[in-house]
């Protein structure tokens, strides 16, 4: 490809997508605990080199008195290809879909590889019961149900003396 002159000047949108980056990374980074991502360039983990080149899935999280739900928009992919993982405070979603497309022809190979990929780490508003959650996959939306825990510390007025 050819060079051209503007190639060597600084772009804006460039620098602006490095600081969406990592404004991204400044909020995550709070809520992901011991396995986060790090605000220094490179993977830390094989973990997150397995994560980094994956896209972000929209999610919505709700609560009411009795259970914790959350969305998860996950277009195009097969219920099979998703992975949940799920904590009292956290849940995890992964999305690896590979496929291969070979043809040949009159002596001419093509193959055509794709791959679709989606991470999210989310906290949870409420400590959640991990083994009594719900998960149903319908239209590109994987809907979440977890029932809270009840909480284990009561308020206990204190009289000041």
């Amino acid at each position: 490809m050819k060079k051209m002159v503007w190639d060597d000047f600084w772009s804006p949108f460039e620098e602006m997508g490095r600081m969406m980056d990592e404004l991204r990374l400044f909020w995550e980074v709070p809520f992901e605990g011991r396995h986060g991502r790090s605000l220094i360039a490179g993977p830390r983990s094989d973990k997150e080199l397995a994560t980094r080149d994956m896209r972000t899935p929209l999610v919505d999280v709700w609560e009411n008195e009795k259970e914790v739900i959350a969305t998860f928009e996950l277009p195009g992919v097969d219920k099979k290809d998703i992975d949940v993982n799920i904590t009292d405070e956290s849940v995890e979603v992964k999305v690896e879909k590979r496929t291969e497309q070979k043809e040949e022809k009159k002596g001419v190979q093509r193959i055509e590889r794709s791959y679709t990929g989606f991470y999210r780490r989310v906290p949870l508003p409420s400590h959640v019961k991990a083994d009594e959650v719900k998960a149903t996959y319908n239209n590109g939306v994987l809907e979440l149900r977890m029932p809270k825990k009840e909480s284990g510390s009561k308020v206990k007025k204190i009289e000041i003396r």
